[in-house]
């Protein structure tokens, strides 16, 4: 029987013993590589290109030992380190919180304001996916879904008012000058509002609020999209407040018309931005909520959530954890976890579960 023996050089915090899944293990052997992200008060993730897992020490019942050949001393082996732990991963959600703060830093509001923005705040690529808690894959999404664009090289996004007030203004010139707002020609677009914008700053904000397909730098606004955000914007522009809702939906369908936009507006389409609270039949209030201020721990999430409001239909509560999964399956086990549901003539609700 070989014997063992404890190597001179041993030391007990050598190595760490990592389980894998096939994601993790596919770009270890393609020499895609990992990353295991956080500062130091973070809890560590590991990201693959296109997914972000949880990484936690799950302690062993017995020591496993690390052991090499004794070139001295056939059948021998040297003990050169111990584990009594190794790291166990999970998918999560990315946490992708501190991207909208970071991009705030620096969000373009005309060239008038350029010289006001520090260098420090403008921020590469590279250097957001060194600084999130997410995968290159992830971030790219998140960016997109946020409405950022690469400037002189750095991602920015457009300030919510300037954006809307930039659209509203090129739609009522091509109202103004015979064009259907299903056919804006960005270089109309261009002789409509002067000098004084970027032409990149002008495409990608009526791109943002198109349809797809956009060819030959034509837009057709997406006429929906841009009504929703311009309640958004009334919203958090008294986020502190509360409006009753029938003043609310009036002043909504002003702004509306004033864009010369043919649409209704409908409070479907806020979905996750907005809170109505209806105390009595005859009394609603509606007020800004948005799921992008929520925190990313679904623990942390549903207690907001619940303190905003002690019972939720599922059609209100999905738009607010709609990211806490990859797809519904995975999101009714999450509410599950984490709620107690009931049905109430026919329809299902969810409340806090007691602990």
């Amino acid at each position: 029987m070989p014997g063992l023996a404890f190597s001179p050089v041993y030391a007990s915090d050598t190595y760490r013993l990592l389980e894998v899944n096939a994601d993790i293990e596919n770009a270890l052997t393609t020499r895609q590589g990992v990353v295991i992200k956080g500062n130091p008060h973070d809890e560590a993730v590991m990201c693959t290109a296109n997914a972000t897992y949880a990484v936690r020490e799950v302690q062993l019942s017995n020591s496993l030992l690390v052991c090499d050949t004794d070139s001295a001393i056939q059948d021998r082996w040297l003990v050169t380190s111990t584990l009594t732990s190794h790291l166990e991963v999970s998918a999560c959600p990315p946490r992708l919180e501190r991207l909208q703060y970071i991009l705030k830093q620096s969000q373009y509001s005309g060239p008038e304001n350029e010289a006001s923005i520090s260098q420090d705040a403008l921020m590469t690529l590279e250097t957001l996916t060194n600084m999130i808690q997410a995968s290159e894959g992830e971030i790219k999404a998140e960016l997109e879904g946020l409405g950022a664009f690469e400037l002189h090289g750095y991602w920015r996004i457009v300030d919510e008012t300037y954006m809307l007030q930039l659209v509203s203004l090129i739609c009522n010139n091509a109202v103004a000058n015979g064009y259907s707002l299903d056919h804006i020609e960005s270089e109309k677009a261009f002789e409509w509002i002067g000098e004084g914008y970027l032409d990149k700053v002008v495409d990608h904000c009526l791109a943002w609020f198109s349809t797809p397909g956009t060819r030959n730098g034509i837009y057709a606004l997406d006429q929906q999209k841009f009504a929703t955000n311009l309640g958004v914007q009334l919203l958090r522009d008294y986020q502190n407040e509360r409006f009753r809702l029938n003043e609310f939906l009036d002043v909504w369908q002003r702004l509306v018309e004033d864009a010369q936009l043919s649409v209704i507006p409908s409070l479907d389409w806020l979905k996750g931005w907005a809170f109505v609270d209806q105390p009595s039949p005859t009394q609603a209030y509606i007020s800004y909520f948005s799921a992008r201020d929520l925190p990313s721990s679904p623990i942390a999430r549903f207690q907001r959530l619940f303190a905003q409001q002690r019972k939720w239909s599922a059609s209100d509560i999905y738009p607010y954890i709609a990211n806490l999964a990859q797809d519904k399956k995975k999101l009714d086990i999450v509410l599950l976890k984490y709620t107690k549901s009931l049905k109430e003539n026919g329809e299902i609700f969810y409340t806090a579960k007691i602990k």
